[in-house]
């Protein structure tokens, strides 16, 4: 119906008024949108001109259109609200993991300190790494210049260091560099044990 036909409106609309069990309050005009809304849509679907639900509200075309096309895709804006509730779902979701993700990251940070600190490489000099040279500054790492290349500032690149196939404590290095000793023993007192029973051997023939 267009906005011009009057239509089977029955009696004059006035505020304060009922409408077909609607009323219309006296302050129609300083409702919020959504209340004046509310009351545009139920007016237009009892016959209601547009020109009859601007007189009785107050309001103007533009309310009426805008509230109608508000009504028209209710269902597309509910589907969007149930999408907007289900990405603010899944942002906390996010956050917490963030959260989670973020305490590892503080505990592994710290477990690094323990190491480097207390227990470092063996390559380790001054904070650098000597074992692996590049021939150019790497973008975004920080390194120095040596005679041979450039060398990796592991104070500032740790999980690099922690990753490193090569990493070698120097309590570890202690320890093979014992178990060295103790091997090279071994085979000494072997060596021993052998000659023994050789000589053993040539009294008894």
């Amino acid at each position: 119906m267009s906005s011009g036909s009057r239509g089977n409106s029955g009696s004059a609309l006035k505020p304060g008024k009922a409408v077909e069990g609607l009323k219309i309050p006296e302050d129609a005009a300083l409702l919020p949108f959504e209340e004046k809304a509310r009351l545009i849509v139920q007016l237009r679907r009892q016959g209601k001109t547009y020109r009859e639900i601007q007189k009785a509200l107050k309001v103007s075309p533009r309310d009426v259109k805008r509230a109608l096309k508000i009504e028209a895709h209710r269902d597309e804006i509910e589907e969007l609200r149930d999408r907007v509730r289900m990405l603010e779902q899944r942002l906390l979701k996010a956050e917490r993991s963030l959260a989670e993700l973020e305490e590892i990251k503080e505990w592994l940070e710290m477990s690094l300190d323990r190491r480097f600190r207390h227990d470092p490489c063996v390559c380790l000099v001054d904070g650098f790494c000597t074992n692996w040279v590049w021939k150019s500054r790497v973008k975004g790492w920080s390194m120095k210049r040596t005679k041979n290349g450039y060398v990796l500032n592991v104070d500032k690149h740790r999980w690099m260091c922690a990753l490193c196939p090569s990493f070698m404590s120097k309590s570890s290095m202690e320890a093979f560099e014992e178990l060295g000793k103790s091997i090279k023993e071994a085979y000494r007192m072997l060596e021993l044990i052998l000659d023994k029973m050789k000589q053993w051997s040539r009294k008894g023939a």
